[in-house]
């Protein structure tokens, strides 16, 4: 390696296949780990030569890469006010045969000369470069939306002709690293147009295509909104997946601009811009796909363009993709198909359920079922075939949609299934229920009597920590994707634990200890949160923002532990009044009590905690029960009986 690469905890992790806390471990028990020559205290960054050394000398795995050496020998050439200029230059030195400086002066360009000869030669320059390219969207993914593969693909396919390739032009006005371009090359387009506000982004998008062969490819740097380098185009495909809430779109200058065709959009809706930007750009009979946030189908500033888009035909569907599809935010997103015809009606679709529970992620996006029903639908939408699917697919007539807000949010527009009208029996069996919950509560909370005096004596947490008496620790900082072949182990995360959810996600780290019985969970950093662990969450290991606190139960009742915590005296020598206290062991006290007593006291709070439990359970089955009786009589399959004394005559 000639460059002084460096490389954060995370990556050290990558290369030898490990969990970000075994990084951290190494680092206190062993003096020899390399130490820090870049970064802060708390992202630090290491030589990356150092670290491969190091791993070697200690008999660990190394998993390093020709591609991801690369990576690591270009992300120390990069500069973070423009992170997109040195790979820019990289694809432009592995577009020559063979690689070579632009500059043989400048150390910059030799060294990556010096990256791309040693990658051509055990890969083609377009698959080091799209090696390199999935690297530096994971370092810069914070600062720059890049359309994910799965949506480009599915976007290409949606303005594809039916039944026939894409072959002509295709437009993308917000190209960004060219990967809705790539994806409509990949599917026969020969001619692509794109322009890109970013240079730097502007020359790799069109180094990328050139790579990989895509044809005649014409990418310009510039604002398409206000300075349109393409002023004369009209392509019968264009995609694009513009900039969410770009305040600042040049609306001043451009009020009488004749690409408003169908009214000049508000400051806050940009995307409305962009999408008759697109249009301006569309040849008759063509059709667009642009991704739009879900607010631009329901803001009321917007509403007169969406009018006229659904008056004029313009618009064919609205399809919502499931939440975290976006590769910067958590949200959803829509695409909107937009083209020239006829048209009297619009699909409304919602792939929203389709999530991969396997992958161990909240928002884990299962792809091939979203392209498979949203591909389908829209093909029986183009030939005229029965869409409509209950809560997934509606096809509304445009004179439905032109009422006072013109809301084309799929889920208002997509009927739901009704539920069915409840049996006799089903309500008889949960008004039982119902009833059995109302006895176990009468006889729920434990007796009690005035206590007498107990003294003045406290103990605090950091004491019992440090004696031994408690072991208190943090959850994981991060979350891992298991190896296919690695063991997996659960991962409680903090919105789980909040919500009394069980764990869904992994990690496979093995050094981390799980929660186990009488462990006490801390949440979110606040004292008031403290409570026993669940059952469900046995066996799972911490995540970020759960702290746990094991105690001696020789010495310690983990209930008493717990509410001694969470309910005074623990809050209030915590000096905060009503506010969420943060968890400072010195400041946290608890009453010094026998252990007999912390046990008949915890056994109370338990019986008080399963009281709160059986209360909620039987108020929410109380309110499905009234819920399903008024359902039933509503709809006729059910009938007050004849013998009810508090409603027959007289008693009213």
């Amino acid at each position: 390696m000639t460059t002084d690469a460096t490389i954060t905890a995370a990556g050290v992790a990558r290369i030898a296949k490990v969990g970000p806390a075994a990084v951290s471990a190494w680092r206190k028990r062993f003096p020899d780990f390399p130490t820090p020559t870049a970064g802060t205290p708390s992202s630090p960054r290491f030589a990356l030569s150092e670290v491969v050394g190091w791993l070697r000398d200690h008999g660990k795995e190394i998993h390093l890469s020709a591609s991801e050496e690369a990576w690591q020998r270009i992300d120390a050439l990069s500069d973070p006010a423009r992170p997109a200029a040195v790979l820019a230059s990289f694809a432009r030195t592995l577009s020559s045969r063979p690689p070579v400086a632009d500059d043989p002066k400048d150390p910059v360009s030799v060294e990556l000369a010096s990256i791309a000869r040693r990658l051509s030669l055990t890969e083609t320059p377009a698959a080091s470069f799209e090696s390199v390219l999935a690297r530096w969207k994971d370092a810069y993914a914070r600062q720059v939306e890049v359309t994910p593969e799965p949506i480009a693909a599915l976007m290409v396919e949606l303005v594809a002709p039916v039944g026939a390739p894409l072959t002509g032009p295709v437009f993308d006005p917000a190209c960004g690293t060219g990967t809705l371009l790539l994806a409509a090359a990949q599917a026969g387009a020969t001619r692509l147009i794109g322009q890109e506000i970013d240079p730097d982004l502007a020359e790799l998008s069109r180094r990328r295509l050139d790579l990989a062969g895509a044809g005649t490819v014409t990418v310009e740097a510039g604002d398409s909104l206000t300075a349109d380098a393409f002023p004369d185009c009209s392509a019968p495909a264009a995609v694009c997946n513009p900039p969410f809430g770009q305040r600042h779109w040049g609306r001043d200058g451009l009020a009488y601009d004749s690409r408003w065709a169908y009214g000049l959009p508000a400051q806050g809706d940009p995307e409305l811009a962009w999408l008759q930007h697109v249009l301006a750009h569309l040849s008759p009979g063509g059709r667009a796909v642009i991704a739009m946030p879900p607010a631009a189908a329901s803001r009321p500033s917007g509403r007169r363009i969406r009018a006229e888009l659904v008056r004029n035909g313009k618009l064919q569907a609205v399809i919502s993709l499931p939440p975290g599809s976006a590769s910067t935010h958590s949200m959803g997103i829509d695409l909107w198909v937009l083209g020239y015809g006829t048209r009297t009606s619009v699909l409304f679709l919602t792939a929203a359920r389709h999530t991969d529970p396997a992958a161990g992620q909240r928002h884990a996006v299962d792809w091939p079922s979203v392209h498979r029903e949203v591909t389908t639908a829209w093909l029986d939408f183009q030939h005229g075939r029965p869409v409509d699917e209950a809560g997934t697919a509606h096809v509304a007539p445009i004179t439905d949609l032109l009422d006072d807000t013109t809301d084309l949010t799929p889920a208002t527009r997509i009927p739901v299934t009704a539920p069915p009208a409840p049996s006799l029996g089903e309500l008889t069996e949960a008004a039982t229920e119902w009833r059995t919950m109302l006895t176990r509560l009468t006889n729920g909370l434990p007796p009690v009597e005035p206590a007498g005096p107990t003294g003045a004596h406290v103990i605090s947490l950091e004491d019992l920590v440090s004696s031994g008496n408690v072991r208190l620790w943090r959850g994981v900082s991060r979350r891992d994707t298991p190896p296919p072949d690695g063991p997996a182990r659960l991962l409680l995360q903090l919105q789980e634990a909040v919500l009394g959810n069980p764990p869904t996600s992994m990690t496979t780290d093995g050094t981390l200890d799980a929660i186990q019985a009488d462990d006490v969970l801390i949440l979110a950093g606040t004292v008031e949160s403290a409570r026993p662990a669940r059952p469900i969450e046995f066996g799972a290991v911490p995540g970020p923002g759960i702290t746990v606190l094991r105690p001696d139960p020789e010495v310690l009742d983990p209930w008493f532990l717990a509410y001694s915590l969470a309910e005074t005296p623990g809050r209030r020598r915590a000096g905060t009044g009503g506010r969420p206290s943060p968890l400072a062991p010195s400041r946290v006290h608890l009453p010094v009590r026998s252990l007999s007593d912390q046990r008949r006291i915890g056994t109370a709070f338990r019986r008080i905690e399963e009281f709160r439990t059986v209360l909620d359970e039987a108020s929410q089955l109380g309110r499905l029960v009234a819920t399903r009786l008024i359902d039933g009589l509503a709809s006729g399959a059910l009938q007050p009986t004849e013998n009810d004394p508090i409603a027959s005559p007289g008693k009213q």
